[in-house]
């Protein structure tokens, strides 16, 4: 019987519940799981150097996975955004597998439509379009610049351009022929004299507006006086003009 009730205890023994002590003894460490995890094999798949050990396994997958932006810059001309042409751009973008863990480096293109809206938005957001990586996708931001004229300037949406003119031209002619910046001649007509910095406008001629209203076209005049007149020439302009 002794030995019946020894037995009886063992087997009670082994069966009853394991108290909170013992459980949080023989549980797991997440840490050691998670290190075991992604060992220096893992780490290194995902193209980052063995320094990142130094910050704990799970604070250093959230800081290198995290969504990146891919930033790019682009130039433009002012015949660009004034004729509204299509742009293709290229770049380098990581793509993460999630299959396999680990990220490369892809060739990715971007076309670009380039518009006067550039001229007041000079950052553009795509968004989901950047650096593809564990826990997301980060944004292409393209950051656009406008190359310098020689004869053309802007100012808000109106096309400013300089227009030489002999003295007498601007004296005799009706009218006068400028070259646009599409490449086209525009034809202004002239009332009355001009005095040099006069401002010719031409409607229609300049950027069109987000609502589709197009502006203005201004010739700034800039009038070439003689060098020299004779003692004849003098007299003649005196003549003429009083």
């Amino acid at each position: 019987e002794a030995s019946l009730a020894s037995r009886a205890g063992a087997y009670e023994a082994s069966t009853a519940a394991p108290t909170r002590g013992e459980v949080l003894a023989g549980a797991p460490d997440f840490d050691a799981v998670f290190t075991r995890f992604w060992d220096k094999k893992n780490w290194l798949s995902l193209g980052h150097s063995a320094s990142k050990f130094s910050l704990a396994p799970k604070e250093a997958f959230e800081a290198l996975e995290a969504p990146e932006d891919v930033e790019v810059d682009v130039e433009v001309t002012l015949e660009e955004i004034f004729t509204e042409v299509w742009k293709e751009i290229r770049f380098d973008r990581k793509e993460f597998c999630d299959t396999r863990k680990f990220s490369s480096v892809a060739s990715a293109q971007k076309t670009l439509l380039i518009n006067p809206r550039i001229l007041s938005q000079k950052t553009r957001v795509f968004k989901g379009e950047g650096h593809r990586g564990a826990r997301g996708v980060g944004d292409l931001v393209v950051r656009y610049s406008v190359a310098p004229n020689e004869r053309f300037w802007v100012k808000g949406l109106d096309l400013f351009t300089k227009k030489r003119v002999k003295l007498a031209e601007i004296i005799l002619a009706r009218h006068l022929d400028i070259p646009h910046i599409d490449g086209k001649v525009v034809r202004v007509g002239l009332e009355g004299v001009l005095g040099s910095g006069a401002e010719v406008v031409v409607k229609g001629e300049g950027f069109r507006g987000n609502s589709g209203e197009v502006r203005d076209l201004v010739v700034v005049v800039e009038i070439e006086f003689p060098e020299f007149l004779s003692e004849e020439k003098k007299l003649r302009v005196k003549e003429i003009l009083g």
